[in-house]
Protein backbone atom coordinates (compact mmCIF):
# COMPACT_ATOMS: atom_id res chain seq x y z
CA UNK A 1 0.00 0.00 0.00
CA UNK A 2 1.07 3.59 -0.48
CA UNK A 3 2.59 4.97 2.69
CA UNK A 4 0.09 7.61 3.79
CA UNK A 5 1.67 8.54 7.12
CA UNK A 6 5.14 9.43 8.29
CA UNK A 7 7.10 6.21 8.67
CA UNK A 8 7.09 5.20 12.32
CA UNK A 9 9.40 2.30 11.87
CA UNK A 10 11.90 1.87 9.05
CA UNK A 11 14.31 -0.95 9.73
CA UNK A 12 16.72 -2.76 7.46
CA UNK A 13 17.65 -6.09 8.93
CA UNK A 14 20.53 -8.06 7.45
CA UNK A 15 20.20 -11.71 8.34
CA UNK A 16 22.63 -14.53 7.63
CA UNK A 17 21.99 -17.56 5.46
CA UNK A 18 21.56 -20.74 7.53
CA UNK A 19 23.96 -23.34 7.25
CA UNK A 20 -2.85 -41.10 -16.36
CA UNK A 21 -4.41 -41.86 -18.98
CA UNK A 22 -4.33 -41.26 -22.78
CA UNK A 23 -7.07 -40.02 -25.02
CA UNK A 24 -6.78 -39.83 -28.80
CA UNK A 25 -7.67 -41.42 -32.08
CA UNK A 26 -5.86 -44.64 -31.28
CA UNK A 27 -5.02 -46.44 -28.02
CA UNK A 28 -1.42 -46.37 -26.83
CA UNK A 29 0.74 -47.86 -24.09
CA UNK A 30 1.81 -45.56 -21.26
CA UNK A 31 4.91 -45.69 -19.10
CA UNK A 32 3.85 -47.07 -15.72
CA UNK A 33 6.68 -45.22 -13.99
CA UNK A 34 4.36 -42.20 -14.03
CA UNK A 35 2.49 -43.57 -11.01
CA UNK A 36 5.68 -44.03 -8.98
CA UNK A 37 6.92 -40.59 -9.95
CA UNK A 38 3.60 -39.08 -9.00
CA UNK A 39 3.64 -40.70 -5.56
CA UNK A 40 7.10 -39.33 -4.89
CA UNK A 41 6.17 -35.87 -6.08
CA UNK A 42 3.18 -35.69 -3.76
CA UNK A 43 5.35 -36.02 -0.67
CA UNK A 44 6.33 -32.36 -0.31
CA UNK A 45 6.56 -28.98 -1.96
CA UNK A 46 10.10 -27.65 -2.56
CA UNK A 47 11.96 -26.60 0.58
CA UNK A 48 14.00 -23.88 -1.11
CA UNK A 49 11.17 -21.41 -1.53
CA UNK A 50 9.00 -19.21 0.64
CA UNK A 51 6.13 -20.31 2.80
CA UNK A 52 2.73 -19.05 1.71
CA UNK A 53 -0.32 -17.84 3.59
CA UNK A 54 -2.96 -20.49 3.01
CA UNK A 55 -6.41 -21.53 4.17
CA UNK A 56 -7.01 -24.44 6.53
CA UNK A 57 -9.50 -25.80 4.00
CA UNK A 58 -10.78 -24.69 0.60
CA UNK A 59 -14.47 -25.62 0.31
CA UNK A 60 -14.97 -23.38 -2.73
CA UNK A 61 -12.51 -22.87 -5.58
CA UNK A 62 -12.57 -22.21 -9.30
CA UNK A 63 -10.72 -20.69 -12.22
CA UNK A 64 -12.10 -17.43 -13.49
CA UNK A 65 -11.14 -14.97 -16.21
CA UNK A 66 -12.37 -11.41 -15.78
CA UNK A 67 -13.88 -9.93 -18.92
CA UNK A 68 -15.24 -6.46 -19.72
CA UNK A 69 -18.67 -6.05 -18.18
CA UNK A 70 -20.86 -2.98 -18.63
CA UNK A 71 -22.68 -3.24 -15.30
CA UNK A 72 -19.45 -3.94 -13.43
CA UNK A 73 -17.75 -1.04 -15.21
CA UNK A 74 -20.55 1.32 -14.21
CA UNK A 75 -20.37 0.11 -10.63
CA UNK A 76 -16.58 0.59 -10.45
CA UNK A 77 -16.81 4.03 -12.00
CA UNK A 78 -19.58 5.06 -9.62
CA UNK A 79 -17.55 3.91 -6.62
CA UNK A 80 -14.50 5.80 -7.83
CA UNK A 81 -16.58 8.88 -8.59
CA UNK A 82 -18.13 8.89 -5.12
CA UNK A 83 -14.71 8.69 -3.48
CA UNK A 84 -13.30 11.45 -5.69
CA UNK A 85 -16.29 13.65 -5.01
CA UNK A 86 -15.73 13.24 -1.29
CA UNK A 87 -12.14 14.39 -1.77
CA UNK A 88 -13.20 17.32 -3.96
CA UNK A 89 -15.90 18.42 -1.51
CA UNK A 90 -13.44 18.18 1.37
CA UNK A 91 -10.94 20.38 -0.47
CA UNK A 92 -13.56 22.97 -1.33
CA UNK A 93 -15.05 23.13 2.14
CA UNK A 94 -11.65 23.12 3.83
CA UNK A 95 -10.58 26.19 1.84
CA UNK A 96 -13.82 28.00 2.63
CA UNK A 97 -13.44 27.60 6.38
CA UNK A 98 -11.11 30.04 8.08
CA UNK A 99 -10.98 28.96 11.71
CA UNK A 100 -8.93 26.00 12.87
CA UNK A 101 -11.86 24.88 15.01
CA UNK A 102 -14.18 24.62 12.03
CA UNK A 103 -11.56 22.90 9.91
CA UNK A 104 -10.92 20.39 12.68
CA UNK A 105 -14.63 19.65 12.92
CA UNK A 106 -14.78 19.12 9.15
CA UNK A 107 -11.91 16.63 9.26
CA UNK A 108 -13.56 14.84 12.17
CA UNK A 109 -16.72 14.39 10.13
CA UNK A 110 -14.83 13.16 7.05
CA UNK A 111 -12.77 10.61 8.99
CA UNK A 112 -15.97 9.29 10.52
CA UNK A 113 -17.49 8.90 7.06
CA UNK A 114 -14.36 7.19 5.74
CA UNK A 115 -14.26 4.70 8.59
CA UNK A 116 -17.92 3.87 8.09
CA UNK A 117 -17.32 3.32 4.38
CA UNK A 118 -14.25 1.14 4.97
CA UNK A 119 -16.23 -0.98 7.42
CA UNK A 120 -19.07 -1.25 4.91
CA UNK A 121 -16.65 -2.46 2.22
CA UNK A 122 -15.21 -5.05 4.60
CA UNK A 123 -18.71 -6.30 5.35
CA UNK A 124 -19.52 -6.40 1.63
CA UNK A 125 -16.43 -8.55 1.03
CA UNK A 126 -17.30 -10.85 3.93
CA UNK A 127 -20.89 -11.36 2.82
CA UNK A 128 -19.81 -11.97 -0.77
CA UNK A 129 -17.19 -14.50 0.35
CA UNK A 130 -19.70 -16.40 2.48
CA UNK A 131 -22.21 -16.39 -0.39
CA UNK A 132 -19.58 -17.87 -2.70
CA UNK A 133 -18.66 -20.56 -0.18
CA UNK A 134 -22.34 -21.46 0.24
CA UNK A 135 -22.79 -21.64 -3.53
CA UNK A 136 -25.24 -18.73 -3.66
CA UNK A 137 -23.10 -16.80 -6.16
CA UNK A 138 -20.62 -17.88 -8.82
CA UNK A 139 -16.87 -17.47 -8.80
CA UNK A 140 -17.27 -14.84 -11.52
CA UNK A 141 -19.61 -12.80 -9.34
CA UNK A 142 -17.37 -13.09 -6.30
CA UNK A 143 -14.17 -12.18 -8.13
CA UNK A 144 -15.90 -9.23 -9.80
CA UNK A 145 -17.03 -7.99 -6.39
CA UNK A 146 -13.45 -8.15 -5.13
CA UNK A 147 -12.29 -6.14 -8.14
CA UNK A 148 -14.92 -3.47 -7.60
CA UNK A 149 -14.13 -3.17 -3.88
CA UNK A 150 -10.42 -2.91 -4.63
CA UNK A 151 -11.03 0.05 -6.96
CA UNK A 152 -12.96 1.98 -4.32
CA UNK A 153 -10.48 1.11 -1.58
CA UNK A 154 -7.66 2.60 -3.67
CA UNK A 155 -9.57 5.86 -4.02
CA UNK A 156 -10.08 5.99 -0.25
CA UNK A 157 -6.39 5.32 0.25
CA UNK A 158 -5.55 8.23 -2.03
CA UNK A 159 -7.80 10.50 0.02
CA UNK A 160 -6.11 9.37 3.22
CA UNK A 161 -2.86 10.52 1.69
CA UNK A 162 -4.11 14.07 2.05
CA UNK A 163 -3.99 13.65 5.82
CA UNK A 164 -0.22 13.32 5.53
CA UNK A 165 -0.07 16.46 3.39
CA UNK A 166 -2.01 19.68 3.77
CA UNK A 167 -4.12 18.28 6.61
CA UNK A 168 -1.15 17.03 8.65
CA UNK A 169 -1.30 20.15 10.85
CA UNK A 170 -4.48 18.78 12.36
CA UNK A 171 -2.95 15.44 13.34
CA UNK A 172 -3.38 16.39 17.01
CA UNK A 173 -7.13 16.12 16.61
CA UNK A 174 -7.94 12.67 18.11
CA UNK A 175 -10.10 11.45 15.23
CA UNK A 176 -7.58 12.69 12.65
CA UNK A 177 -4.44 11.48 14.39
CA UNK A 178 -1.72 9.31 12.92
CA UNK A 179 -3.13 6.37 14.86
CA UNK A 180 -6.58 6.74 13.29
CA UNK A 181 -5.21 6.91 9.76
CA UNK A 182 -2.97 3.91 10.43
CA UNK A 183 -5.97 1.95 11.70
CA UNK A 184 -7.66 2.72 8.38
CA UNK A 185 -4.58 1.41 6.55
CA UNK A 186 -4.70 -1.82 8.53
CA UNK A 187 -8.28 -2.36 7.37
CA UNK A 188 -7.72 -1.24 3.79
CA UNK A 189 -5.03 -3.90 3.43
CA UNK A 190 -7.79 -6.52 3.63
CA UNK A 191 -9.58 -5.00 0.63
CA UNK A 192 -6.76 -4.51 -1.87
CA UNK A 193 -4.32 -6.70 -3.74
CA UNK A 194 -2.44 -7.02 -7.04
CA UNK A 195 -4.76 -9.70 -8.45
CA UNK A 196 -7.89 -7.82 -7.38
CA UNK A 197 -6.57 -4.65 -8.97
CA UNK A 198 -6.05 -6.45 -12.29
CA UNK A 199 -9.56 -7.89 -12.07
CA UNK A 200 -11.02 -4.42 -11.56
CA UNK A 201 -9.10 -3.07 -14.55
CA UNK A 202 -10.11 -6.05 -16.71
CA UNK A 203 -13.78 -5.53 -15.86
CA UNK A 204 -13.46 -2.02 -17.28
CA UNK A 205 -11.65 -3.25 -20.39
CA UNK A 206 -8.41 -1.48 -19.45
CA UNK A 207 -6.35 -4.69 -19.61
CA UNK A 208 -6.87 -8.24 -20.82
CA UNK A 209 -8.14 -10.47 -18.05
CA UNK A 210 -5.74 -13.10 -16.76
CA UNK A 211 -6.89 -16.56 -15.71
CA UNK A 212 -7.33 -16.32 -11.94
CA UNK A 213 -7.61 -19.12 -9.39
CA UNK A 214 -9.81 -18.25 -6.43
CA UNK A 215 -10.07 -20.37 -3.30
CA UNK A 216 -12.27 -19.31 -0.41
CA UNK A 217 -13.50 -20.39 2.99
CA UNK A 218 -15.40 -18.71 5.79
CA UNK A 219 -12.06 -17.50 7.14
CA UNK A 220 -10.42 -16.04 4.05
CA UNK A 221 -9.57 -16.05 0.38
CA UNK A 222 -6.60 -16.74 -1.89
CA UNK A 223 -6.22 -15.41 -5.44
CA UNK A 224 -3.42 -16.27 -7.85
CA UNK A 225 -2.53 -15.86 -11.51
CA UNK A 226 0.29 -15.88 -14.06
CA UNK A 227 1.17 -12.42 -15.34
CA UNK A 228 4.03 -11.29 -17.54
CA UNK A 229 6.49 -14.05 -16.68
CA UNK A 230 5.59 -13.99 -13.00
CA UNK A 231 3.42 -15.95 -10.62
CA UNK A 232 1.34 -13.50 -8.55
CA UNK A 233 -0.67 -14.42 -5.47
CA UNK A 234 -2.48 -12.72 -2.63
CA UNK A 235 -4.08 -14.15 0.49
CA UNK A 236 -6.27 -12.82 3.31
CA UNK A 237 -7.03 -14.58 6.61
CA UNK A 238 -9.94 -12.85 8.36
CA UNK A 239 -9.49 -15.07 11.42
CA UNK A 240 -5.95 -13.71 11.91
CA UNK A 241 -7.02 -10.06 12.02
CA UNK A 242 -8.67 -8.12 14.83
CA UNK A 243 -9.62 -4.68 13.47
CA UNK A 244 -10.62 -3.33 16.89
CA UNK A 245 -7.63 -4.38 18.93
CA UNK A 246 -6.63 -1.39 21.06
CA UNK A 247 -7.10 -3.35 24.30
CA UNK A 248 -5.68 -6.68 23.16
CA UNK A 249 -2.83 -5.92 20.76
CA UNK A 250 0.80 -5.19 21.36
CA UNK A 251 2.18 -1.99 19.88
CA UNK A 252 3.83 -1.94 16.47
CA UNK A 253 7.21 -1.32 18.12
CA UNK A 254 6.80 -4.33 20.41
CA UNK A 255 5.64 -6.48 17.51
CA UNK A 256 8.64 -5.38 15.42
CA UNK A 257 10.96 -6.36 18.27
CA UNK A 258 9.36 -9.80 18.43
CA UNK A 259 9.70 -10.21 14.69
CA UNK A 260 13.36 -9.22 14.61
CA UNK A 261 14.92 -10.07 17.96
CA UNK A 262 12.66 -12.78 19.36
CA UNK A 263 12.52 -14.94 16.24
CA UNK A 264 8.89 -14.45 15.25
CA UNK A 265 9.81 -13.42 11.71
CA UNK A 266 11.98 -16.50 11.21
CA UNK A 267 9.15 -18.65 12.57
CA UNK A 268 6.67 -17.20 10.08
CA UNK A 269 8.95 -17.35 7.01
CA UNK A 270 11.95 -19.56 7.87
CA UNK A 271 13.52 -19.81 4.42
CA UNK A 272 12.75 -16.28 3.25
CA UNK A 273 13.49 -14.47 6.51
CA UNK A 274 16.88 -16.07 7.01
CA UNK A 275 18.21 -15.31 3.56
CA UNK A 276 17.29 -11.71 2.91
CA UNK A 277 17.12 -8.04 3.85
CA UNK A 278 13.86 -7.31 5.66
CA UNK A 279 12.18 -3.89 5.44
CA UNK A 280 9.53 -3.24 8.08
CA UNK A 281 7.03 -0.50 8.77
CA UNK A 282 4.80 -0.13 11.81
CA UNK A 283 1.21 1.06 11.74
CA UNK A 284 -0.84 1.24 14.95
CA UNK A 285 -1.11 -2.41 15.97
CA UNK A 286 0.16 -3.99 12.75
CA UNK A 287 3.61 -4.39 11.27
CA UNK A 288 4.04 -5.07 7.60
CA UNK A 289 7.30 -6.14 6.06
CA UNK A 290 8.72 -6.86 2.65
CA UNK A 291 11.65 -8.95 1.52
CA UNK A 292 13.04 -10.10 -1.78
CA UNK A 293 14.57 -13.51 -2.36
CA UNK A 294 16.29 -15.35 -5.17
CA UNK A 295 13.12 -15.87 -7.18
CA UNK A 296 10.63 -13.28 -5.96
CA UNK A 297 9.22 -10.94 -3.35
CA UNK A 298 6.94 -11.22 -0.31
CA UNK A 299 4.87 -8.55 1.46
CA UNK A 300 3.12 -9.58 4.68
CA UNK A 301 0.99 -7.88 7.34
CA UNK A 302 1.21 -9.21 10.92
CA UNK A 303 -1.62 -8.53 13.37
CA UNK A 304 -0.73 -7.27 16.85
CA UNK A 305 -3.34 -9.41 18.61
CA UNK A 306 -2.94 -12.79 16.91
CA UNK A 307 0.70 -12.14 15.91
CA UNK A 308 -0.20 -14.03 12.75
CA UNK A 309 0.08 -12.99 9.11
CA UNK A 310 -3.35 -11.82 7.99
CA UNK A 311 -2.49 -10.37 4.57
CA UNK A 312 0.13 -11.48 2.07
CA UNK A 313 1.20 -10.69 -1.49
CA UNK A 314 3.80 -12.74 -3.36
CA UNK A 315 5.43 -12.56 -6.77
CA UNK A 316 7.79 -15.18 -8.18
CA UNK A 317 9.74 -15.15 -11.44
CA UNK A 318 8.66 -18.25 -13.35
CA UNK A 319 12.04 -19.21 -14.77
CA UNK A 320 13.56 -19.25 -11.26
CA UNK A 321 10.86 -21.11 -9.33
CA UNK A 322 12.08 -24.41 -7.81
CA UNK A 323 9.84 -27.31 -8.77
CA UNK A 324 8.88 -30.76 -7.54
CA UNK A 325 9.90 -33.95 -9.39
CA UNK A 326 7.81 -34.22 -12.54
CA UNK A 327 4.85 -36.51 -13.02
CA UNK A 328 5.24 -37.84 -16.57
CA UNK A 329 3.27 -39.68 -19.19
CA UNK A 330 4.63 -40.98 -22.46
CA UNK A 331 3.38 -43.20 -25.25
CA UNK A 332 5.11 -45.59 -27.60
CA UNK A 333 2.68 -44.56 -30.34
CA UNK A 334 3.07 -40.77 -30.10
CA UNK A 335 5.98 -38.47 -30.84
CA UNK A 336 5.70 -36.52 -27.58
CA UNK A 337 5.58 -36.88 -23.81
CA UNK A 338 4.26 -34.68 -21.00
CA UNK A 339 5.88 -33.78 -17.68
CA UNK A 340 4.02 -31.85 -14.98
CA UNK A 341 5.67 -30.37 -11.90
CA UNK A 342 2.88 -30.49 -9.35
CA UNK A 343 2.06 -27.68 -6.93
CA UNK A 344 -0.37 -26.75 -4.19
CA UNK A 345 -3.87 -25.47 -4.97
CA UNK A 346 -3.46 -22.09 -6.59
CA UNK A 347 0.31 -22.51 -6.89
CA UNK A 348 2.55 -22.24 -9.98
CA UNK A 349 2.17 -25.31 -12.21
CA UNK A 350 4.80 -26.12 -14.86
CA UNK A 351 3.91 -28.27 -17.89
CA UNK A 352 6.59 -29.39 -20.37
CA UNK A 353 6.09 -31.22 -23.67
CA UNK A 354 9.07 -32.88 -25.36
CA UNK A 355 9.97 -35.80 -27.60
CA UNK A 356 11.75 -38.86 -26.24
CA UNK A 357 15.15 -37.19 -26.59
CA UNK A 358 14.06 -34.11 -24.65
CA UNK A 359 13.60 -31.70 -27.54
CA UNK A 360 10.68 -29.28 -26.95
CA UNK A 361 7.42 -29.79 -28.79
CA UNK A 362 4.52 -27.44 -29.47
CA UNK A 363 1.23 -28.52 -27.90
CA UNK A 364 -1.98 -27.05 -26.56
CA UNK A 365 -2.27 -27.42 -22.78
CA UNK A 366 -5.54 -27.93 -20.92
CA UNK A 367 -6.02 -28.05 -17.15
CA UNK A 368 -9.21 -29.69 -16.00
CA UNK A 369 -10.45 -29.57 -19.59
CA UNK A 370 -9.89 -25.82 -19.97
CA UNK A 371 -7.35 -24.47 -22.44
CA UNK A 372 -4.62 -22.49 -20.64
CA UNK A 373 -2.01 -21.93 -23.34
CA UNK A 374 0.30 -23.36 -25.98
CA UNK A 375 3.88 -24.36 -25.28
CA UNK A 376 6.49 -22.02 -26.69
CA UNK A 377 9.90 -22.67 -28.19
CA UNK A 378 11.06 -24.19 -24.90
CA UNK A 379 8.10 -26.59 -24.81
CA UNK A 380 6.86 -25.15 -21.50
CA UNK A 381 3.65 -23.56 -20.25
CA UNK A 382 3.26 -22.11 -16.78
CA UNK A 383 -0.22 -21.90 -15.31
CA UNK A 384 -1.93 -22.11 -11.92
CA UNK A 385 -2.71 -25.44 -10.31
CA UNK A 386 -6.17 -26.45 -9.16
CA UNK A 387 -7.45 -28.05 -5.98
CA UNK A 388 -7.85 -31.79 -5.44
CA UNK A 389 -7.15 -34.19 -8.32
CA UNK A 390 -7.36 -33.06 -11.93
CA UNK A 391 -6.05 -33.84 -15.42
CA UNK A 392 -3.44 -31.89 -17.33
CA UNK A 393 -3.74 -32.57 -21.06
CA UNK A 394 -1.29 -31.94 -23.89
CA UNK A 395 -2.94 -31.91 -27.31
CA UNK A 396 -0.85 -32.15 -30.47
CA UNK A 397 -1.68 -33.19 -34.02
CA UNK A 398 -5.10 -34.51 -33.09
CA UNK A 399 -3.68 -36.70 -30.30
CA UNK A 400 -3.82 -36.11 -26.55
CA UNK A 401 -1.84 -37.21 -23.53
CA UNK A 402 -3.24 -36.85 -20.02
CA UNK A 403 -1.38 -36.61 -16.73
CA UNK A 404 -3.44 -36.97 -13.57
CA UNK A 405 -2.05 -34.75 -10.83
CA UNK A 406 -3.02 -33.97 -7.27
CA UNK A 407 -2.68 -30.70 -5.42
CA UNK A 408 0.13 -30.85 -2.88
CA UNK A 409 -0.09 -29.53 0.64
CA UNK A 410 1.21 -25.95 0.68
CA UNK A 411 4.25 -24.89 2.65
CA UNK A 412 2.32 -22.80 5.18
CA UNK A 413 3.39 -19.65 6.94
CA UNK A 414 4.41 -20.54 10.49
CA UNK A 415 2.03 -19.97 13.36
CA UNK A 416 2.57 -18.90 16.95
CA UNK A 417 -0.78 -20.39 17.94
CA UNK A 418 -0.42 -23.83 16.43
CA UNK A 419 -2.67 -23.23 13.42
CA UNK A 420 -2.08 -22.07 9.89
Amino acid sequence: MTQVRVILLALLVVLSVPVAAISGAAPAQTDQSADRTQQAAQMATPANTTATLSLDSVPASAFQEAEPDISATLDVQQRELDARYTEYALDERFQELESEENRSELLLNVTGQLEARIDALREEERQSRLAYVRGDITAAEYVATLGRIDAEAREIEALLGRFAGEYAYFSQVPAVSDHVVERFEEKLATLQGPVREDVGRALQGEVDGDRVWVGASRNGVVLSTIRGGQYVSEAYRADHFNPDQSDTAVSANTLATRLIQDGLGAELYPWGWNTNHINLRGLEHVVYFQFTHEHGEVTAYVDGTSQEVYREYQTKTLRDIPTTPAVTNRSEDLDFQVAVNQTYAGGPLRVAVTNETGSPKTAEILVGGTYVGTTGTNGVVWTVGGAGTYNVTARRGGESLNVTVRALAPKPVGSVNGTT
